[in-house]
């Protein structure tokens, strides 16, 4: 699908600058517009399988994985998922427990506004971040241009 950025008198934009602003003012309305959800960090014993464990008990449980960051250290598997519901609202604390239930009770949860606080470490682990393959970032990504 193809969309064309006129000004409002219909005439198309002249210069580069034009393009560019409207670009940045496009790309910037949908970083607003995405919720990354609740932040859910799991600590616990690595072993094979354990992220398709997770991702499987999240699926059964109607949400979507907007962002993750998976890291191990030693032998402790340590993975950041930011999760909303399949239909993009938040998540409920009913769907809280039962991942609890599921995984176990190490898992902590943030951004969420029923969450308790949770105690903050500062630590420098190596990870890697999959964000770029479940948000586009640029208008190009989503398959739109200016023209």
């Amino acid at each position: 699908q193809e969309f064309y950025v006129r000004h409002v008198n219909g005439s198309p934009m002249n210069t580069e600058a034009e393009r560019l602003r409207v670009i940045q003012c496009l790309e910037s309305a949908i970083e607003r517009r995405v919720s990354e959800g609740v932040k859910l960090e799991l600590c616990s014993n690595d072993k094979v399988g354990l992220l398709s464990e997770v991702t499987r008990i999240f699926r059964e449980n109607s949400l979507t994985v907007t962002r993750a960051e998976v890291s191990t250290r030693g032998r402790t598997a340590v993975n950041t998922f930011y999760v909303r519901s399949s239909a993009g609202e938040i998540v409920d604390q009913k769907t809280i427990d039962s991942i609890r239930e599921a995984i176990g009770h190490n898992i902590q949860v943030k951004g969420h506004p029923e969450a308790p606080p949770a105690p903050q470490k500062k630590e420098s682990p190596t990870w890697f971040l999959f964000a770029n393959l479940f948000r586009p970032r640029s208008l190009p990504s989503l398959g739109m241009f200016v023209r």
